[in-house]
């Protein structure tokens, strides 16, 4: 994951850090993460106003110009960690009661670990889009299949109004991002190997949908595209219909595709056109597959 946001390969793996560093915390369990049984409650960012995230379209802003003047080297830079730490970890939470000036310089608390569901699915949604917007790597290749299989359900968590809210920028870049994703081809032939190892289901398809339908989030973008995608009469008419194109001509043409998973896109592609034909097509032909199995 290190390797995806920063470019530089960490020196140990992450499942040696886990295992390791943060044992107490999470749990590795047939390849996947999980947090501690009694762990999760401590880890869940408490917000000020219940029911909603801090993520909110009506949340403040701050503004600021820091003017550093003849202030020796540790000392600013002793300023500066504090204060990104405070934006980042604390919120800007100072301590203003503080007796010692030099408190805001040296904070002896220690900094808790806290996630906010909101902000961490808006993470991992813009981190997928980068992942794709980037050349297939295989350092990234594992975190990649897992990033084109559930963009969909992070999208979808970010519709509930009830953890948080989008800023109007915010929702302009998805609609920026799944402009690129759909626009053409190029962006699933670049990360083949990792639509080749899932698939969507129809409801999947359904969310990503609706956000194209969203004109808050398709505003400013190609009119023709944006009209053609929105009176589509299927998604595989209209945002998919380059990924359906790469899923059977490299499936039934170049015989390049694995059985499994082409038969997964294929059948969930005909369901979200006619759940009849996909009635018919799996009573003749139906290997064994599990969603599980994603």
């Amino acid at each position: 994951m290190k390797f995806l946001y920063s470019g530089t390969e960490s020196l140990t793996s992450l499942q040696y850090i886990i295992e390791n560093k943060y044992s107490v915390v999470l749990e590795l369990d047939d390849g996947g993460v999980y947090v501690q049984d009694g762990v999760k409650d401590y880890l869940q960012k408490e917000n000020d106003t219940p029911g909603k995230s801090s993520h909110s379209k009506d949340r403040a802003t701050i503004s600021m110009t820091i003017s550093i003047n003849n202030v020796d080297q540790e000392l600013c830079g002793n300023f500066l960690w504090d204060l990104t730490h405070k934006a980042i970890r604390d919120n800007f939470k100072f301590d203003f009661d503080a007796t010692s000036p030099n408190n805001a310089l040296h904070s002896s608390s220690h900094a808790a670990i806290a996630v906010d569901e909101f902000e961490a699915h808006h993470t991992i949604v813009t981190r997928a889009f980068q992942y794709l917007g980037d050349e297939h790597r295989d350092e990234t290749r594992e975190i990649g299949e897992y990033l084109v299989c559930w963009l969909p359900y992070h999208l979808r968590e970010l519709e509930d109004e009830d953890k948080g809210a989008l800023m109007p920028g915010e929702q302009f870049e998805i609609g920026q991002n799944l402009y690129r994703l759909f626009k053409d081809e190029q962006v699933f032939r670049r990360h083949r190997a990792s639509f080749e190892q899932t698939w969507w289901l129809v409801d999947e398809m359904e969310v990503v949908r609706k956000w194209l339908m969203d004109s808050a989030v398709m505003r400013r973008l190609d009119k023709n595209w944006r009209d053609e995608v929105q009176l589509a009469v299927s998604p595989t008419r209209g945002f998919l219909k380059e990924l359906v194109k790469m899923v059977i001509e490299g499936f039934l043409r170049e015989r390049s595709w694995g059985v499994q998973n082409a038969y997964c896109w294929i059948t969930e592609f005909m369901e979200a056109v006619s759940p009849l034909i996909t009635y018919l097509f799996k009573s003749s032909f139906s290997p064994t597959v599990s969603v599980e199995s994603r």
